[in-house]
């Protein structure tokens, strides 16, 4: 939160519906819909460029960020993943530029997997990409990579940012 005042950014920080995020997009999906009316609701409230919007997350939820912000670019201009997991993702037109980090030792999730499928899969799509590895076994982020990610966000644009972990 510190982060987004500092920056001056919008931050609508959505939790999951259930224990874990729905990547499944499977039928009804109520984690979708709750982002959709959160945002909604801050884009009534407050003057957000729509050109501007930037969806992130902190492990399920990066994985949630991934899988909503792909889906949905022309909802958003930017993604974030910090240490997202694995995930099938289709190469979309047009998609939103990416910020990707991960520890290099996070439990349960192998960093190879981010470093040598995912990245390369989504920069073969097309995908203006940022890549950051971090030592340590944490799934948040060190401050300086969530500095270095907002300050990549507001080079490329200054907008709002939908966040669905808290990156306190």
């Amino acid at each position: 939160m510190q982060c987004a005042e500092q920056h001056r950014i919008l931050l609508v920080a959505p939790d999951a519906r259930d224990v874990l995020w729905d990547c499944s997009f499977e039928g009804a999906n109520m984690d979708a819909s709750f982002i959709d009316k959160a945002m909604e609701t801050a884009f009534s409230r407050f003057s957000v460029d729509p050109e501007s919007v930037c969806l992130s997350g902190i492990s399920d939820g990066g994985t949630m960020a991934m899988a909503l912000g792909l889906r949905n670019s022309q909802l958003f201009s930017h993604v974030m993943a910090f240490t997202p997991g694995t995930i099938d993702l289709p190469c979309y037109q047009d998609g939103p530029d990416i910020f990707i980090s991960h520890g290099t030792s996070v439990p349960d999730r192998e960093i190879d997997i981010c470093s040598q499928q995912l990245v390369p899969k989504l920069r073969r799509c097309g995908y203006h990409l940022k890549y950051v590895e971090y030592e340590g076994s944490e799934r948040s982020p060190p401050p300086e990579v969530v500095s270095d990610a907002v300050s990549w966000f507001r080079r490329k644009r200054v907008g709002s940012w939908i966040g669905l972990d808290s990156l306190a």
